[in-house]
């Protein structure tokens, strides 16, 4: 299979009957990308075979969830990333942009009435490829409710706005982690505020209540 230019869901053509596939191409003159999981990859040739992909520098492909690193191989003098869920295989094109798999957030609790700007936490993404400097967004689309009380500086998430207890204490943020490829990784957080109390006493008191997802 060979596509230039292309954006190439391999199970939507799986349900169209496309099968018996051993290699997948994705070599042309523009860059590429391949959305590929489990199911695609059995349906394509079978539990027992290798379903190899190969491409040029830029290209990309989405690993998909469940997935264990098996090393490499070599073919035909091209190097290979191996990975294997329960009896099937894929081979990745070194040369070929993976996917990042996670983003985590440092912390995701801040007190209440805190100045814009006040630093929440900051992000970190597991990318298989090394070296790779990911790009921060606050991504709109389900999970995104509360994007606009939060701003992203370089890797850390900050407040946009003046975060009242009293008026909701879990904010719901949905952020994007591309790749210099151009792959990403999406993510939904939550955001807990703590209560700030007046103490009887004239100091200040604080309450802090910290969820996790």
């Amino acid at each position: 299979m060979h596509r230039a230019a292309a954006f190439l869901y391999l199970s939507t053509f799986m349900t169209t009957g496309l099968s018996e596939i051993a290699v997948i191409d994705l070599t042309g003159s523009h860059t590429n990308r391949l959305s590929l999981n489990y199911a695609a990859v059995v349906a394509a040739y079978g539990l027992s075979r290798v379903l190899r992909v190969t491409g040029d520098p830029g290209d990309g492909v989405y690993l998909g969830s469940g997935w264990t690193s098996a090393g490499t191989t070599s073919v035909f003098g091209v190097a290979y990333y191996v990975y294997k869920q329960q009896e099937a295989t894929r081979q990745i094109d070194k040369r070929i942009n993976r996917t990042p798999t996670s983003v985590t957030l440092s912390a995701s609790s801040l007190l209440e009435n805190r100045p814009v700007g006040t630093n929440v936490g900051t992000f970190s993404t597991v990318d298989p490829d090394a070296g790779n400097t990911p790009t921060y967004t606050l991504a709109t689309s389900s999970g995104g409710d509360d994007n606009g009380a939060f701003q992203i500086s370089g890797n850390t998430l900050k407040t946009n706005a003046v975060l009242d207890f009293e008026t909701k204490s879990r904010y719901s943020i949905r952020v994007r982690s591309t790749d210099p490829g151009g792959l990403s990784i999406f993510k939904v957080l939550t955001i807990s505020v703590g209560n700030l109390l007046d103490g009887t006493s004239g100091i200040d008191e604080f309450v802090m209540e910290c969820w996790r997802e």
